[in-house]
């Protein structure tokens, strides 16, 4: 059996309870086609226009976990991405518990996270640098709706984090520690060149209870 192959707007391949996502919300359809072998290894090519917003965000998720922090006994991930050079763009895990906590792996030309605050220059204000947990070392923002943002102090195309160290270490209250909702990780592609841009995303969260 071949690969799925999918070039609608919100095509996706499902396979248990995980999905991979086309997800081409902010763009045209048919701007963006998805190629998946299985939950852990898809990848998209994308031709986009230069111009700001956010044009798509292929990931792979699980929704509706339903499971407290407190009571997943680990909750790590492995990853490895094949990226391209050029155009504006990320690479991140994205978490819904139910406060959203972004862990940027990876980021390519215009593209920043949520901020209360920026600095003359346009790039945001971290609220906390050099923070280790989860296996990395990162810098802080917090802004828009609650969105806390763990960016990396310098890129990795591969490894594992430690994401129960990490909502751990983002807060004790009930709203940040009561029930993981959505975990994905996606390459997100902003502003794009209007060139093909592939990403392959091999990667896939691992939680124990």
């Amino acid at each position: 059996e071949g690969p799925f192959i999918g070039c609608g707007q919100y095509d996706k391949y499902v396979l248990g309870d995980w999905t991979v996502y086309n997800n081409v919300w902010g763009g045209a359809s048919n701007s963006q086609c998805l190629t998946a072998y299985s939950i852990s290894n898809w990848s998209v090519v994308s031709t986009q226009p230069a111009t700001s917003g956010v044009k798509s965000y292929p990931n792979t998720g699980i929704v509706n976990v339903n499971k407290s922090i407190g009571s997943i006994g680990t909750f790590t991930s492995s990853f490895n991405v094949t990226v391209p050079s050029t155009g504006d763009w990320e690479v991140a895990y994205d978490i819904w518990v139910p406060t959203e906590i972004m862990l940027w792996m990876y980021t390519v030309g215009n593209v920043g996270p949520i901020a209360s605050a920026w600095n003359d220059d346009g790039t945001p204000v971290a609220e906390a640098t050099n923070v280790s947990v989860g296996g990395h070392t990162w810098n802080v923002y917090h802004g828009g709706s609650n969105v806390v943002s763990f960016v990396r102090t310098s890129n990795t195309l591969s490894g594992t984090v430690d994401i129960k160290a990490i909502l751990e270490y983002t807060g004790g209250d009930a709203k940040l520690l009561a029930v993981k909702q959505w975990v994905q990780e996606e390459v997100k592609l902003k502003a794009g060149r209007p060139d093909a841009i592939t990403a392959a995303a091999p990667f896939l969260p691992r939680y124990e209870g």
